[in-house]
């Protein structure tokens, strides 16, 4: 059987823009449309793009040229994803969901389940299964890359964890 830990995927841009609007959107729990900074920074840390002062560094043209209670839109999101480096500095989830969509933005809960049981082997429990089988799917049958992230936030109780357990590289 293939590694799939080897394997590579490239999203294309309109994957990549899905990929940055749902962590956006899962991020936003009361579907406001905006994200707070302090919101903002805790989705860059489970992001993972590096400590609390990297982000800060990286926002810092939008803290300073802003007045600090004003909130983070879409359109300004998807203006900092597309800063250089800051997409593959925040890709480790998107990065995770890739190697079981085969290179879209969606897969199926089979697909999720087989590549659980290979990354996780003797690990992988009848609570990891229950917790694939109660994903939210589509009318296509298919798991969305937010329903994915949103539920990655909802099994840590709240939105500002700082790793995803299951995405870590083996």
């Amino acid at each position: 059987m293939a590694n799939l830990n080897k394997r590579e995927h490239k999203a294309s841009d309109n994957h990549q823009t899905t990929f940055f609007e749902a962590e956006f959107n899962a991020w936003d729990k009361q579907n406001r449309g905006y994200l707070t900074m302090e919101e903002y920074v805790n989705l860059f840390e489970f992001l993972q793009y590096g400590d609390r002062s990297k982000i800060i560094e990286l926002l810092g043209s939008i803290i300073q040229g802003r007045d600090r209670s004003k909130n983070i839109t879409m359109e300004l999101h998807m203006d900092v994803m597309s800063r250089p480096g800051v997409k593959e500095r925040t890709s480790r989830h998107r990065d995770f969901f890739m190697t079981f969509a085969d290179g879209s933005d969606t897969a199926t809960r089979k697909q999720i389940l087989q590549r659980y049981e290979q990354i996780m082997g003797d690990q992988f429990t009848e609570e990891h299964k229950e917790k694939i089988y109660n994903l939210k799917i589509g009318f296509d049958g298919k798991v969305t890359y937010e329903d994915f992230f949103r539920n990655y936030l909802l099994e840590r109780g709240q939105a500002g964890a700082s790793r995803c357990n299951m995405c870590e590289k083996k």
